[in-house]
């Protein structure tokens, strides 16, 4: 999300953040060879985690778009039944391994973050953003800076106007 156009824009905002640490985050979720990288990183964190039996420091957080992807991968890249007839059972030991590795047993670590259901609440409840409900948000945080990007504001403005009045609101 972070280089998704509304974001990137952002420059106030991107002043402020340590680019190294941006740069370090981009080379763990290279999408290059089935993102070998965090697949690597991942599995030694949580080769760390259980040696240290999932200690407090030793939280490991699976990228979830990941895991439902690879899962997806699985799903639509199998058959759900073998050449005899009968149910694959491998293909559905396969999604399920994919899943309670990455998370349940991630869920065993010992957080040291104090819950917070005021943060919870937030998250749950707030809506999705469309792409251009997300871009309106950015205009919102930073007024547009180019020519380019008033005209993309007067747009989006426009086009949130004409589906309003289309739907009676």
């Amino acid at each position: 999300g972070l280089n998704k156009q509304p974001v990137k824009r952002l420059r106030r905002s991107w002043e402020k953040v340590q680019l190294e640490k941006f740069e370090q985050l981009e080379q763990y979720t290279n999408v290059s060879k089935n993102f070998a990288n965090y697949r690597l990183i991942l599995k030694s964190a949580v080769e760390d985690a259980e040696k240290n039996t999932w200690t407090v420091d030793k939280i490991v957080i699976p990228f979830t778009s990941i895991v439902v992807r690879d899962v997806y991968f699985i799903k639509t890249h199998s058959k759900d039944y073998t050449i005899e007839g009968g149910i694959n059972l491998k293909k559905y030991y396969s999604m399920a391994k994919f899943i309670s590795e990455d998370f349940v047993q991630c869920k065993q670590s010992k957080c040291s973050f104090e819950r917070n259901d005021v943060i919870i609440n937030y998250i749950t409840t707030s809506p999705m953003f469309n792409e251009n409900s997300l871009m309106l948000a950015s205009f919102e945080c930073e007024p547009p800076a180019t020519s380019n990007e008033k005209e993309k504001l007067t747009m989006l403005q426009t086009t949130v106007n004409t589906a309003t009045s289309k739907s009676g609101i």
